[in-house]
């Protein structure tokens, strides 16, 4: 199993990672600092899913979700962002993610994103 963290924290990146190394001992992760360095390294990956942040410098998580959209390169995307208002869902989901979770994140949020992921 392959999962990529796309997060400008590398706080937020290590914590994402931790619970989910509990969760999947044997998955290997990428971890990208921005949205230009997810677009470089993650098409052509087949990955399990991907937790993205919306607010990155560089390229932001929206823009990915719609970059990702144009190459067909559409693995099931997570936000995780602070800022979960309707409208940014619905932008969100109308350029192909499949959930949120809002920030702070802990066990039992990956746990429940995970579940509903059907891992």
């Amino acid at each position: 199993m392959k999962i990529a963290l796309v997060d400008d924290s590398g706080f937020s990146r290590r914590r994402v990672k931790a619970y989910l190394n509990r969760m999947f001992p044997d998955a290997s992760f990428i971890e990208c600092a921005d949205g230009e360095e997810a677009l470089q390294q993650l098409p052509g990956e087949d990955l399990e899913f991907v937790v993205l942040d919306l607010v990155m410098p560089n390229i932001d998580g929206l823009e990915l979700l719609k970059r990702f959209k144009e190459i067909d390169f559409q693995p099931p995307v997570v936000i995780l962002t602070a800022n979960i208002q309707e409208i940014i869902q619905t932008e969100c989901r109308n350029q192909g993610c499949y959930g949120f979770m809002e920030k702070p994140v802990n066990e039992e949020k990956i746990a429940s994103m995970v579940q509903d992921l059907g891992l």
